[in-house]
């Protein structure tokens, strides 16, 4: 009797077993496959061709209650932009000359006057010491830019992650005129988190700042900046303040925080 009924008990849960089976091969994954780590760098199209023309009454209101507007004073270029401090929607800094002709571009790209030298610089540095092809993919962008690539990716992946890679208009160092997006031959120019482990990546996170320039958000400090980690994010502060930020191990955010 006890025989018959252990048979009929394991008989039962195989069945039940087998009759789910084929609805765990259908199941589809709760998240999205893409890496959100790399989606943020990829600019949308229209982006690229959106016209300077919009109001910033146009502009949807990305702010947190606890928004702090800067002034404009000084040159501004150790202003502290981040996720609580914006710069204003009109703000232009007004030495932009184009990169175009001077280093590689993968497009119209501008930049203030003061960092161009140091760029250069480094960019044919990087090419002489570790044969390194490094391109500027973006740099200066204005506020309504800053706000038709923040709202692709909120519509694409929801409010939360998107403040994750993507800075609200106002809030982003590339309205600044000191910041580049850098990236190489050996990610097809593309700025993905891999660009971090190639020698590009590793050769600009060592020397960078010898030249002025800062990684803004770098990896395993996403508790710190707010931001995830962008090996092709750099920021000119000058040699100076590069090199302390560098040699004292912290991040801009830190520093400029103090």
């Amino acid at each position: 009797m006890r025989s018959t009924l252990a048979i009929l008990l394991i008989s039962l849960i195989l069945g039940i077993g087998a009759s789910f089976a084929p609805l765990k091969l259908h199941c589809k994954p709760l998240l999205d496959p893409e890496p959100m780590d790399n989606i943020f760098a990829l600019v949308p199209p229209q982006v690229k061709n959106a016209e300077e023309t919009i109001t910033a009454q146009a502009v949807p209101s990305y702010y947190l209650p606890q928004e702090t507007i800067l002034a404009v004073t000084g040159d501004m270029i150790l202003a502290y932009v981040n996720k609580e401090f914006a710069l204003p929607s009109w703000y232009v800094p007004p030495d932009l000359v184009p990169l175009d002709g001077q280093v590689k571009t993968t497009g119209t790209a501008l930049l203030r006057r003061d960092a161009v030298a140091d760029l250069k610089a480094l960019i044919e540095d990087a090419e002489k010491i570790c044969n390194c092809d490094i391109a500027v993919i973006s740099a200066y962008r204005s506020y309504q830019t800053q706000a038709i690539t923040h709202n692709y990716w909120v519509n694409k992946v929801g409010q939360y992650a998107a403040n994750r890679g993507s800075a609200r208009p106002g809030h982003s160092e590339h309205q600044l005129g000191t910041t580049v997006d850098l990236a190489s031959s050996t990610t097809s120019y593309q700025l993905i988190r891999d660009f971090g482990y190639t020698k590009e990546g590793i050769w600009l996170n060592e020397n960078a700042h010898n030249y002025g320039f800062v990684l803004s958000y770098p990896q395993g400090k996403e508790a710190v900046t707010g931001y995830i980690w962008e090996p092709w994010h750099f920021r000119w502060v000058g040699q100076a303040t590069a090199t302390e930020v560098y040699r004292r191990g912290i991040t801009l955010e830190e520093y400029l925080s103090r």
